[in-house]
């Protein structure tokens, strides 16, 4: 049998690669405009020339500058857009961190995606947007869900139900203690830059009134009619299954909601076991959404 040659064996592997399909594995950076507000986020494009579903992956607390749980990369991968940005007020972005501030964040982008430039250059199939969120951002997730019925397929990865947390927040020393040390810390850094009066202290202590929206589990007739898919770690100590997952599974269940699907995980609240498995979850999800 005749031997290649290393130089004709690699001449026949740069063929090969520059014959597969373009993939870039980079995010793209992007600017969102709200009002006067800059949002800065990254965008992870799907190969393929077809408009493709995309998934805004919206940041925990405090979140980074990249990804979700590098759910952008590997989603992208999968042939499923994904999208996420820092909140007003927090790392690059400009303006005031406060809850009001981050669901108008989420109305700003879902307007970024049905620009016809941004549809044209990312290949957007704006009928299959779905808002996801990983801690904080699961919450914010589904609070803007219960206000805006143009949102019909929600993701949410150990969500935070609000009422329930500042609830807990209001009785536990600890945890107060905990959560003030914590965002103390995060505007020490500059990675948050607050709206005053909007501190988690200031809502704690009944100065500054948490809009009803954010009691996600008692507000489950409004998520009746969306399709809901519920991720969680089993050993999450932060966002346990008992205080803040089943409350609202079950209230679904009450209200006899269309679609919702509970997927726990051996895990803890980074996911840092089971982020493949995750992707995949979300990957059949979204894409069994897309068929239908």
């Amino acid at each position: 049998m005749q031997r290649i040659s290393p130089l004709l064996l690699s001449i026949i592997v740069i063929f090969l690669l520059i014959s597969l399909p373009a993939f870039n594995l980079e995010p793209e950076d992007i600017t969102i405009e709200r009002d006067s507000v800059i949002l800065k986020g990254k965008f992870y494009k799907a190969s393929g020339d077809d408009n493709k579903p995309v998934v805004i992956l919206l940041q925990g607390s405090p979140g980074n500058t990249y990804d979700v749980l590098g759910l952008g990369r590997s989603l992208s991968r999968s042939g499923i857009n994904a999208m996420t940005f820092n909140y007003s007020g927090s790392h690059q972005s400009t303006g005031t961190f406060s809850f009001p501030n981050c669901q108008a964040d989420i109305g700003a982008t879902f307007r970024f995606l049905h620009r016809p430039d941004v549809i044209g250059k990312f290949r957007i199939d704006t009928t299959a947007i779905i808002l996801a969120g990983y801690s904080f951002g699961g919450g914010m997730a589904t609070a803007y869900a219960i206000k805006h019925n143009e949102i019909n397929v929600v993701i949410s990865i150990a969500g935070v139900d609000w009422g329930i947390f500042f609830d807990k927040y209001r009785i536990d020393p600890e945890m107060k203690r905990r959560l003030d040390a914590s965002i103390d810390n995060s505007i020490a850094a500059g990675i948050f830059r607050f709206e005053p009066g909007y501190q988690p202290k200031d809502i704690g202590s009944g100065q500054r009134v948490l809009d009803p929206s954010f009691y996600t589990a008692r507000n489950a007739d409004s998520l009746a009619e969306k399709d809901l898919l519920m991720i969680c770690g089993l050993n999450d100590a932060n966002v346990t299954m008992e205080e803040y997952i089943l409350p609202l599974y079950n209230a679904l269940q009450d209200v006899k909601a269309r679609n919702v699907q509970l997927s726990p995980f051996e895990d803890d609240h980074t996911f840092s076991l089971s982020r493949e498995k995750i992707s995949q979850t979300i990957c059949d999800w979204v894409k069994r959404r897309h068929e239908e």
